[in-house]
């Protein structure tokens, strides 16, 4: 989306999910602002909206949301069309653009 993005993350042992959004976004304004040649340009807003996925279902809601994003936005006509949708990654095994760890049970996660 060009205004935001939507993330599915498993944050196992790997830190909060603050922590972990502090390091994406601290780490993608660097590397945005060395791009563009910037210096500690503002790029992120602060804080952002988490939801705690629980079960399949809930899994499968929230990759919908995500996909159909674009489509709601008017931005393309099919999910499968813009070009930045893990949509390409799910439902055309194309992993040209984003790579995608794809859990389809939500029970993995849980062991």
């Amino acid at each position: 989306m060009p205004t935001h993005f939507h993330g599915i993350f498993l944050t196992g042992n790997k830190g909060t999910i603050s922590e972990i959004m502090r390091d994406l976004k601290g780490y993608t304004a660097k590397q945005i602002n060395e791009l563009h040649n910037q210096i500690d340009i503002s790029f992120w807003q602060d804080g952002f909206y988490d939801h705690v996925i629980r079960n399949q279902k809930d899994l499968e809601e929230k990759l919908n949301y995500i996909h159909y994003n674009p489509v709601k936005a008017k931005l393309v006509e099919k999910p499968e069309d813009y070009f930045y949708s893990s949509y390409r990654n799910y439902f055309l095994n194309d992993d040209s653009v984003i790579v995608v760890d794809k859990y389809y049970e939500i029970e993995e996660w849980m062991d």
